[in-house]
Parts: C-alpha cells; structure tokens; sequence
C-alpha cells in the first residue's frame, strides 16, 4: 500500500505524467524508496502492540510468539537483550544491503531473468530447512506445506496471502484477548468502549477499512 500511495502521489505532483507506466524512472524510484521505508515503520507496532504492519513482520511476530517473546510497550525494558540484538542486526543488515548492490548489483538484476519454476523450488527448500532448524518437529514442516498450499489457492483464486497469514498468526491471541476482556467483564461486550485508548484503536480500525475499501480502489483506477 506505501508503494501504491508513494506512486500515486509522485504521478499527481509529476510534470511528466506521461511517462508514468511506460518505465518511468520517477515512478519506480518513488514506489520502491516507499517500499523500503515502510519496513522499519512497520515493526514499531509490531513490537509495542503486537499489530504487524506487512507480511514480513507478521512473519517476526510469530517468531517471537515462538520464542516465548509477547510485544509491549515494556519489551525493550523487560527484554531488551533480546530485542536489542535483532534492532542492530536490522541496521547493519540495510548497510549490508547497499554495499552489495554497489558490488553485485548487475547480477542482482539478472536474476529477474530465471524463470519462478526455477527459483521457487529453492526458495521452498530454504524454507523448510528454516522451519525444520527453529522447531526440529516433523509436525510443523506439514503444517507449513499446508499452508504453503492454502496461500498458492488463494492467490489462484483472487485472495491477497497476507490477510491469510495474519489471521494465521493473530487468530489465537485474538481468542485469548477476548476470553480475558469478557471474563473481566463478566461477559460485558462494552468493555471494549469503556477505555479511550480501546476506542482510539476501533476508530482507526474503522477509518483503515474506509481507505483499504474505498480509497485504495480509487488510487489503483487512477493509477491504471
């Protein structure tokens, strides 16, 4: 959605809107540097909240459900050893990043060049490797195949995988929450309007399903 916007807004402010989906270069440095800048942005609710803002720190955040880490506005105090480390290995990964595009970068775009039924099996393979070495269980290499075939059924079908994968990851502390919220409350619903800070959230939940239902619809047609 950064990319989109960041898209959208350089094509209006652009005095060659012309050139905007013909390989623009303007075009292309403004999606991609929305892109990049949206990573960071992201895992500050990811780690104070619990909220993942992409894919990628949905993905973080059940790591860290994994290991036993619960995202809160405390976590750097109460677990900042750890926490600590994975920050600084962000920084000097984004410095690694720009050393090797300077070095490798024209092989980098060749890459672009291999077909996906060449690179995916790989890419799978890694995968795997990666669930198998972080939970040494053959039971969770299925339950990753399994979803693996979901998201490829939904993407076939017209559904975005992230949504998928969120509600994978957000579904049982969302059961949890709630079970907590209600016996609190004595099964009380309106609990969850009795705070500002609860409201605030609803309301921003609101005005996102506005812009992600009706606004972004626009932007994509204007952009096409």
């Amino acid at each position: 959605m950064a990319a989109l916007l960041s898209y959208a807004e350089a094509k209006r402010s652009s005095k060659h809107k012309e050139e905007f989906g013909e390989g623009s270069l303007e075009g292309v440095v403004a999606a991609e540097t929305a892109n990049n800048a949206m990573c960071p942005g992201a895992i500050i609710p990811m780690l104070t909240f619990g909220i993942p803002g992409d894919s990628v720190t949905a993905v973080m955040l059940g790591v860290l459900l994994i290991h036993g880490l619960i995202p809160s506005p405390y976590i750097m105090i109460e677990r900042g050893n750890v926490v600590g480390p994975m920050l600084m290995a962000l920084i000097i990964s984004s410095i690694m990043c720009y050393v090797s595009l300077l070095i490798l970068g024209t092989l980098y775009i060749k890459i672009l060049n291999l077909k996906g039924a060449v690179l995916y099996p790989f890419i799978a393979m890694i995968a795997f490797v990666g669930v198998y070495t972080a939970t040494f269980s053959i039971l969770q290499l299925w339950m990753a195949l399994l979803i693996g075939v979901a998201t490829y059924l939904l993407l076939k079908a017209g559904y975005p995988a992230v949504p998928f994968l969120m509600g994978y990851i957000l579904g049982p502390m969302f059961e949890n929450y709630l079970r907590i919220s209600l016996s609190i409350s004595k099964g009380n619903p309106l609990i969850f309007l009795t705070s500002p800070l609860s409201i605030a959230f609803l309301s921003l939940a609101v005005i996102f399903a506005y812009f992600l239902g009706v606004r972004l619809p626009r932007v994509m047609k204007s952009i096409r």
